[in-house]
């Protein structure tokens, strides 16, 4: 006997539950779906309307080429296999300071919680000149789940120590 489409929905959820609990990472980054980088920021590339990263403040972006966030948008499709994220400051740390990004499913439907951290990344700034930074950048992807992303809407916390210092928002939708 076939099972009508009722039954396989409860399955589904739970796989993409399931996956969205995989991806959940420790204090540390683990394996290749989610990344952190934290830098002095490089010399601005060229201007391009597609560049967000010349400017201060934090973007999501399909890509980072040199340094900068390529593609700035708030919203992805489905099937896109990594979402970026650029934070880029004024204020310079000190060498020893740790920037933590938490990767947060705000609100999925049926496939999470509300506000379920999913990914946890660390970033320690080291070998900071003393001198003649005028800007910090940090970045931090995700790498999409196996089962793929459950759609709705996302969130990344970028804290300074325990000091939340931006937010970036995105979805991902249907096309």
């Amino acid at each position: 006997m076939a099972k009508s489409p009722a039954h396989a929905a409860p399955l589904s959820v739970a796989l993409v539950l399931l996956a969205l609990l995989a991806c959940k990472g420790g204090d540390k980054p683990t394996g290749a779906p989610a990344s952190a980088s934290a830098q002095p920021a490089a010399a601005a590339p060229t201007s391009s309307p597609d560049i967000a990263a010349e400017k201060l403040g934090t973007f999501v972006c399909k890509e980072i080429k040199d340094d900068a966030c390529v593609g700035a948008t708030e919203q992805f499709p489905l099937d896109a296999p990594v979402v970026h994220v650029s934070y880029k400051t004024a204020t310079i740390p000190k060498n020893g300071d740790v920037f933590k990004m938490l990767w947060i499913a705000e609100d999925v439907g049926k496939a999470a919680k509300p506000n379920t951290v999913i990914a946890t990344l660390e970033k320690k700034v080291a070998d900071l000149p003393d001198f003649g930074v005028k800007n910090y950048v940090v970045h931090t992807q995700l790498s999409k789940p196996t089962a793929g992303w459950p759609e709705g809407k996302y969130r990344v916390e970028i804290k300074l120590g325990d000091t939340l210092v931006s937010t970036a928002r995105f979805q991902m939708a249907s096309d």
